[in-house]
């Protein structure tokens, strides 16, 4: 009877009443129905329960069965029994409304009987972490970062090489964006600057959630134009959705409907009052467009890869409009774009729209820019459509997106729901299906539309939450709820910061300038001999990747993209697969056809295995680079940290033997997903295998003390207009090396990435070896050069007499800095011929000062001192050598003196001593440790918050990064570990060592904690302070400096507060 009264009450309000006003007789019949299938289903649980072990193959495949089991476990709690319990009821329920006996008006799983099963479900749930089904990346997502807000595919179509008589890939994504401004009725007075691209403090913009797959949710406050916009997208997966609107008894089914949308956005815009706003004469205008995202492709004269065929606008009421934009693609199909907005009536028309023949987004977007309000026309072959709204208080968008629309045997299902939207009323059980059905008007289909949008968005966040428990389970009580919100902020703003960009890159040969050794002349500046090329367009590349900052830099960095992985793969390890694998697919291969795979026929090449250090990919991307940086050069490498991310996957699904927490480590993963890994690995490992052969062959120095040499980071160049050359490829662009970039110079870091890359290609070689025998033979041991590597790193890099692991280089301790001022000298009239009039001339200030003569014979007559355009006298800091340098450790205590520690290169068992004398700089206030973080550079050192060139601000001088900090903080974390078991276990070894390893080991705990709360005080303080994360901190005050927000691999906070490293 109770459960009858359940199945009765969850029939909803509305059918009751229905119910009641029927012949007595049926409502009689109805109860008599629902009163023996209660006792059908109390029969059913009780023979379930007990065939279930003798005969479970009968019942393993319904999908009560799992429900049953869950209800039937002894080790389940109260709650877990109710929450199990109303999973059944909720299967029974659905089974019966789709039964010919259930009610006409009922839908099958419905989306919020979804969602209150999911509600009922524990938060660390692990087996709801992820969906089964939703492995791949979806075709759509929030994939441009450059611009405030907007959706990008990520389809393809083939064009034709007319020259090779074959067919190629040809990339064609489908863009949306919005954009937004003020416009004023005001005589003589011009609209302001179209908010699009991201900018730096221009507005405040956050993803509040970002799943990175699915959906996010982003606020954008722009006070100075006086709106605040909330922008939501979902992209559903199909069984979800389809289940929520499909009246199919087969569902849930993986088939995609194309009656069903691909994706839905939501955007509301409200209007404050600005300071200087006028608000009797100023409107805002909101635009949103749909177009073609890669400039870089050819537009032809029938729209190329995509055409709008059709762009109307019809006013519902005074304050609803609806836009139609419909069109095909070579990827998409036909399509659909449904906009529904709801407006404060302003003028006639408020609503506008524009359709534009061959423009991309990018072109589009600029001829928007161009007009106050858009012509309502449709050019002839338009591939860029754009919908504006002007508004005085408030504006809503609703937008739906269909593909495949062909495949319908009804084309008008989709098309009748666009025009005709606003009328009648549904019932409540119709409101997740009505809105596709023709006979409905605006205000009853928006009334749908919420409800759609609410229950999906209500779905993910809990999905959201579900997997953030799964990174801070319940044992994470340390942890403040303010700190929680920061590191969900953390997660989605990498999440939101994930780009998709297409296109070819600008490559060049190798470049190698650098000075010379002469064994008689000495110190020659003159160039090494070079294979420098003019620069050409490389091969046609798709690069899915996350990005260090939406504003500064909103494209690809391949030695960023290891740290962005590092959590990333700890949210979901499947968008971190899908982002190896195009950073892998971008592997230059000269010698190899187009899209061939890796072989040793078309791999030998010398720059075969190189991965450009940027990746700068389509129009959208290429214009916000300056232009010396967007070629890359051949021999110019980046750390290999993608490889840090394959070992952390395969220590989490499958161990290693170097790991010493994996004895102790819970699997919380399916054989499912263990063999999803396992032929990820086994796909990349021939192209990881090329990548660090071309890192051991192209970056070795001319130094050749060892059997396996040593190394140094091409494309230092003696040109290059700093105080001390650059290192770009090194990641840390201005770190101070050795003043004259020389052939055979060697840098530490660069080798112990290699001795740290070697040990993981050990562990993949080794794995992979065991379960498919046919990776090992051809190859060499890496277990044995990662051995040979780390004993060469000891022998070249080590120096007794500073007690630290060094750069090689050019050198001289009594270098300093000479500071010189700018004067203009002149020539005494008639004792110039041919020659300048002036020079100016770079004089010591001791010498000004002194008040001795310093300009040349030439020109001795002193003019003026120049100025610098701020009232003071331009000077420059010139490094002065004095005497011969030469080839040797260059003791600068910094961020890469540490990375043989960073990389858990050292032994504490072998070496203690080594161990503590890096603990020694750590610990050192004079050196590296603040109360913000470890320094990039100690306090002591020449180079210390000194600029390397004019308007150069320190970058790797002095200020604090996050990446280098989690670095350290994970090396602790692993020595402390390897210490406390060697400390205690049982054997024959003197207790003396046992007692020193104890001694040491307290000493790494005890300082990883005193860094991980510096760290995490610093950061999430200043995000309290500002609402942002920054590129790095100022290592004296802890003040977030340069880009923000940047949620690279500061981002990797979140690893820190939840110990995942």
């Amino acid at each position: 009877f109770i459960m009858a009264q359940k199945l009765v009450g969850n029939l909803g309000e509305k059918n009751k009443q229905k119910l009641v006003s029927k012949p007595l007789t049926l409502f009689q019949i109805i109860l008599v129905i629902v009163g023996a299938l209660s006792s059908i289903v109390c029969f059913t649980c009780v023979l379930i329960s007990i065939l279930k072990y003798a005969l479970p193959s009968l019942f393993i495949s319904l999908p009560i069965f799992s429900a049953v089991e869950a209800a039937s476990s002894s080790s389940n709690t109260p709650t877990d029994i109710i929450s199990s319990n109303i999973k059944i009821l909720s299967f029974l329920y659905s089974a019966f409304t789709t039964s010919s006996i259930g009610s006409s008006n009922s839908k099958v799983n419905s989306l919020s009987q979804r969602i209150k099963e999911s509600n009922s479900m524990k938060l660390d749930s692990k087996d709801n972490a992820r969906n089964p089904t939703d492995i791949a990346m979806p075709i759509w997502g929030s994939f441009r970062p450059g611009i405030y807000f907007g959706m990008k595919s990520r389809t393809w179509a083939r064009e034709a090489d007319q020259a090779k008589n074959s067919h190629k890939k040809a990339w064609s994504n489908i863009a949306t964006g919005i954009m937004w401004t003020t416009v004023t009725t005001t005589p003589f007075s011009r609209s302001a600057p179209f908010r699009h691209d991201t900018s730096q403090d221009e507005i405040r913009f956050d993803w509040i959630r970002h799943d990175g797959k699915r959906f996010g949710i982003e606020h954008l406050q722009d006070p100075s134009y006086g709106i605040n916009i909330n922008a939501s997208f979902i992209v559903p997966e199909p069984t979800v959705l389809s289940c929520s609107l499909s009246t199919s008894p087969s569902c849930p089914s993986s088939d995609p409907n194309p009656s069903n949308p691909i994706w839905i956005q939501h955007i509301t815009a409200l209007v404050g009052t600005p300071p200087t706003d006028n608000t009797a004469n100023t409107r805002r205008s909101l635009v949103f467009y749909l177009g073609n995202a890669d400039s870089s492709l050819p537009v032809q004269s029938d729209g190329g890869y995509l055409h709008i065929d059709s762009l109307s606008s019809t006013a519902h009421s005074a304050e609803s409009t609806v836009v139609n934009i419909s069109g095909h693609s070579r990827a998409s199909g036909a399509f659909r774009l449904l906009l529904h907005l709801k407006h404060d009536l302003l003028s006639t028309p408020a609503v506008t729209y524009w359709g534009l023949s061959q423009q991309d987004v990018t072109r589009g977007v600029e001829r928007v820019r161009g007009v106050t309000t858009l012509p309502n026309s449709l050019e002839e072959d338009s591939n860029f459509a754009a919908v504006q709204v002007q508004f005085a208080d408030h504006l809503i968008m609703r937008a739906l997106f269909f593909e495949h629309l062909e495949t319908l045997t009804s084309p008008n299902t989709v098309s009748n729901t666009i025009v005709s939207l606003d009328v009648s009323t549904v019932p409540e059980e119709e409101a997740e299906t009505a809105w596709l059905h023709n006979e409905r008007d605006p205000a009853d289909w928006v009334r749908r539309f919420d409800l759609l949008l609410h229950s999906l968005l209500h779905y993910y966040q809990q999905q959201f939450e579900i997997r953030f428990h799964r990174l801070f389970p319940s044992t994470s009580t340390h942890l403040s709820p303010q700190h929680l919100e920061i590191a969900r902020r953390a997660v989605s703003g990498t999440n939101g910061g994930l780009g998709y960009f297409t296109g070819r890159p600008r490559v060049a040969g190798w470049v190698d300038d650098v000075a010379v050794l002469h064994p008689v002349k000495g110190l020659m500046l003159q160039t090494h001999p070079t294979t420098a090329t003019a620069s050409e367009e490389g091969p046609l590349l798709t690069l899915l990747t996350a990005t260090p900052s939406r504003t500064s830099f909103p494209r690809g960095f391949l030695w960023d993209e290891g740290f962005h992985q590092l959590l990333i793969s700890e949210w979901d390890w499947t968008i971190s697969l899908q982002v190896l694998r195009d950073w892998l697919q971008c592997m230059h291969f000269p010698a190899c056809p187009e899209g061939a795979v890796v072989s040793s026929q078309c791999s030998s090449d010398d720059v075969s295995g190189w991965i450009p250090r940027e990746m700068i990919l389509g129009e959208e991307a290429t214009r916000r680079v300056p232009d010396e940086f967007v070629t890359q050069r051949g021999n110019v490498a980046n750390p290999p940290t993608l490889l840090l991310v394959v070992q952390a996957l395969q220590r989490r699904f499958f161990g290693t033997q170097e790991s010493v927490q994996d004895s102790v480590k819970d699997s919380v993963d399916s054989v499912g997903e263990k063999q999803e890994v396992l032929r990820f690995l086994q796909e990349v490992f021939p192209r990881l295998h090329v990548w660090l052969q071309w890192f051991l062959t192209s970056q070795k120095s001319d130094f050749n003390a060892t059997s396996t040499g040593a190394f140094r980071w091409k494309g230092r160049s003696v040109r290059d207009g700093k105080v001390v050359p650059n290192t770009l490829s090194s990641g840390l662009d201005d770190y101070p090396r050795a003043t004259v970039p020389t052939a055979d110079e060697h840098h530490v870091d660069l080798h112990a990435w290699m001795a740290r890359s070697a040990r993981i290609m050990a562990d993949l070689q080794e794995l992979l070896a065991g379960q498919s025998p046919v990776h090992s033979p051809v190859l060499p041991s890496y277990r044995q050069l990662a051995s040979s590597l780390t004993s060469s790193l000891q022998q070249l890099h080590w120096s007794d007499r500073h007690r630290g692991f060094f750069d090689v280089g050019m050198h001289n301790d009594s270098s300093f800095f000479l500071l010189e001022v700018f004067f203009r000298c002149a020539a005494d009239e008639g004792k110039a011929p041919g020659g300048p009039a002036v020079v100016d001339v770079a004089v010591p200030l001791e010498l000004v000062q002194s008040g001795r003569g310093f300009c040349p014979p030439s020109h001795p007559t002193v003019l003026f001192p120049h100025g610098d355009g701020h009232g003071n006298y331009k000077q420059r800091e010139r490094f002065v050598h004095p005497g011969n340098l030469s080839l040797e450790h260059i003791p600068r205590v910094g961020y890469v003196s540490l990375f043989p520690f960073l990389l858990q290169l050292l032994d504490p068992l072998e070496s203690p001593q080594q161990l503590e004398h890096v603990l020694d700089m750590l610990e050192s206030p004079d050196l590296l440790w603040s109360e913000h973080g470890l320094r990039s550079l100690a306090r002591t050192d020449k180079f210390y918050r000194k600029m390397n060139a004019p308007g150069d601000e320190p970058y790797w001088r002095g200020p604090i990064w996050v990446n280098v900090n989690y670095l350290a903080l994970s090396a602790l974390h692993h020595y402390k570990a390897l210490l406390l078991v060697t400390c205690c276990q049982h054997g024959s070894e003197e207790k003396g060592n046992k007692v020193a390893r104890k001694k040491l080991q307290q000493r790494v705990e005890a300082l990883y904690g005193r860094l991980r709360g510096n760290v995490l005080r610093t950061v999430l303080g200043e995000f309290v302070r500002t609402g942002q994360f920054w590129e790095h901190y100022d290592d004296v005050s802890g003040l977030g400096m340069r880009g923000h927000p940047f949620t690279g691999w500061t981002a990797l906070v979140v690893n820190i507060l939840a110990d995942k490293y």
